[in-house]
């Protein structure tokens, strides 16, 4: 039986997209939730700080 193997070539460029930095202490923040499209509304991923715990949230 064959595996299946995620490449890098596979993956599109929104799920290698780096998480952005914390405006508040320049810190990686983390995913911890994406909320999918529905209807008018746009795809919106959640972070958070992994050092002040900041929430930040981007539409894609």
């Amino acid at each position: 039986m064959a595996s299946a193997k995620t490449t890098m070539s596979t993956l599109s460029s929104d799920t290698l997209a780096e998480p952005p930095q914390c405006p508040l202490c320049a810190a990686p923040m983390a995913c911890i939730g994406e909320l999918p499209k529905i209807i008018a509304r746009p795809w919106v991923e959640v972070f958070r700080c992994t050092c002040c715990t900041h929430v930040l949230t981007r539409e894609r």
